[in-house]
């Protein structure tokens, strides 16, 4: 559907001479259906039952003529009807009482298209698919074609999205990141729908997401890092609808981060001036800046120090978990083996947090949380950010400077320098869990070679008698 008829629908919205439901679907949306794939012989107003208004007659398309396939259902408002929750609720009550998979909700102007099936267990208003408005005429333009026959009947494409709804329902506590991993969620959906010509499921796996990645290179250049949230968002995401049962098989569960990343090439940052390792007097500033400007200083002191001692990113961060401490050892010992001796001042910190933690009564397994409704969960990668990233913009640093002093700069200056201060690379990949390939981002061949020059060839060669 090109962008001139869209102007033309909103041309004609503009200048109804009625605000009615029958001059709605009279001007507008008869032609916008037939222009959609619908030919008028598929349509047959149905007579409302006694969930939607009394005596009012809706538009039921029967796809190819075929009664004894479920219809798709279209309800039209008034001109002037905000499309509220309560009519939401209205429409998905009828959808399911008649057993319809899609309908769609309209006043001419906006347009809400609602699933039936895949959403029919989470709350009406959670299960529009799309929802778009003559005010956004690129998004309109972009989505409408997803309401079209093709699309939602004969090819399924539109399923795809059902994704991202489904993600927003079951994180809806997560307000602070969902956005995030909604915007990437979207954007593959819409990637999948737009290079298949059937749904499938099995289409969601990692080598559909690195071609989804690989377009979106060919558009703008990508940090490493966004590419890594990129990953976890959507394998996490898999992970939800395999144990919720939206999705049959999990095709990320046995994919790699390091090998999935491994295919991309990223351009080295350039460094200037400002990307030289975080110095000890910004740490300095930031952790009394904790004690006289934030309410929670001794956690926000403790996330910095934690980062800055065993150079944590910030998803290990973020998830790590108090029974991960063992204060009466001096110990965090993670999942995969790795284990930490702490100094006497850190593991004070981690053992006043643990109990403090206790004695507020807050039941949550994470070592760093947020109080999310009426619940405790750990704390969003936004949070952590803003704790270091903002309260670093507030110490009269210059911008050029803000702009490199957030979490992942910290454990990559912690990195760099325990390198440059004599640390073998396996010290670095045992404190920080690196794999030899992963470390490449951090240090470089020639860094090895400025620190190392290879002696005792001989002698200590294992096929010496070869060579001597």
């Amino acid at each position: 559907m090109n962008r001139e008829y869209i102007n033309k629908i909103k041309h004609d919205y503009e200048n109804l001479l009625n605000s009615n439901e029958e001059t709605v679907k009279g001007v507008i949306i008869y032609d916008l259906l037939e222009n959609l794939g619908y030919p008028k012989l598929w349509f047959a107003c149905e007579e409302s039952n006694s969930l939607m208004r009394d005596s009012r007659k809706d538009i039921c398309i029967y796809v190819n003529r075929d009664k004894s396939k479920t219809p798709f259902f279209i309800e039209v408002k008034r001109k002037d009807d905000k499309l509220d929750d309560k009519s939401i609720d209205q429409l998905s009550k009828y959808l399911n009482q008649n057993g319809v998979d899609w309908g769609m909700l309209t006043n001419g102007y906006r347009y809400l298209l609602i699933n039936n099936t895949t959403l029919s267990k989470i709350p009406s208003v959670n299960r529009i698919v799309i929802d778009i408005s003559l005010k956004n005429l690129q998004k309109f333009e972009r989505d409408i074609k997803y309401f079209m026959y093709d699309s939602l009947f004969k090819n399924s494409q539109t399923k795809y999205l059902i994704l991202p709804p489904l993600y927003n329902y079951f994180n809806k506590h997560l307000e602070s990141t969902i956005k995030n991993i909604n915007c990437v969620l979207s954007e593959y959906s819409r990637y999948l729908a737009s290079i298949f010509t059937q749904y499938d499921e099995t289409n969601i796996k990692p080598y559909t997401f690195m071609q989804f990645l690989f377009s979106k290179t060919q558009e703008d250049s990508y940090s490493k890092c966004t590419f890594e949230n990129h990953y976890r968002y959507i394998k996490s995401a898999c992970t939800l609808f395999k144990e919720k049962g939206y999705l049959k098989d999990n095709y990320f569960s046995n994919s790699s981060e390091e090998d999935f990343l491994s295919h991309f090439v990223f351009k080295e940052s350039k460094f200037n001036d400002n990307t030289y390792p975080i110095t000890n007097d910004e740490i300095n500033k930031l952790l009394e800046y904790f004690e006289t400007h934030t309410r929670e200083s001794e956690r926000n002191k403790l996330m910095v120090l934690l980062t800055l001692y065993c150079a944590l990113d910030l998803d290990e961060l973020q998830n790590l978990k108090r029974d991960y401490f063992l204060p009466e050892k001096m110990l965090l010992k993670f999942p995969d083996g790795r284990q930490i001796k702490l100094t006497e001042s850190l593991n004070y910190l981690v053992f006043n947090h643990i109990k403090k933690t206790q004695k507020d009564k807050i039941h949550c397994e994470y070592m760093f949380y947020s109080k999310y409704g009426k619940e405790y969960d750990k704390i969003s990668r936004a949070n952590i950010n803003a704790i270091i990233s903002q309260n670093f913009n507030k110490l009269g640093i210059t911008k050029e400077r803000q702009k490199v002093l957030i979490p992942s700069f910290i454990r990559s200056s912690v990195i760099k320098r325990m390198f440059d201060s004599g640390f073998s690379i396996e010290d670095i990949i045992c404190l920080t869990g690196l794999s030899l390939t992963g470390i490449g981002q951090y240090i470089t061949f020639e860094d090895i070679l400025k620190r190392h020059t290879i002696k005792k060839i001989v002698s200590h060669h294992p096929y010496k008698n070869f060579f001597t």
